[in-house]
């Protein structure tokens, strides 16, 4: 289960009504700022690497990655489309097209 979806079940427990899911996304809203914040900083230290060092951070990667995946997790919530399969796996949801 990826984190976001597990904060998001921490933080509104087994039943999600909209109040709680309107404060777990401004919470998650900060998430992606501080996240976006780390793209930007990784976007200007990560050129000096293969210039100076002649070869590229694979740590430095590994983290870009892993930021871009969290970033995308947040903005599948934020955009509420994980709450659509959450609501059909309960039967809330309508019936797809």
């Amino acid at each position: 289960m990826p984190l976001v979806f597990a904060f998001s079940r921490y933080l509104l427990g087994r039943r999600t009504p909209l109040w709680g899911r309107i404060v777990s996304m401004l919470v998650l809203g900060l998430f992606y700022a501080v996240a976006e914040a780390v793209h930007v900083a990784m976007v200007i230290g990560q050129p000096p690497f293969p210039v100076f060092g002649r070869k590229q951070n694979e740590p430095l990667k590994r983290v870009g990655r892993q930021v871009s995946a969290y970033s995308y997790q947040i903005l599948l919530f934020l955009t509420f489309d994980s709450f659509r399969s959450t609501c059909s796996r309960r039967g809330l949801a309508p019936a797809s097209r």
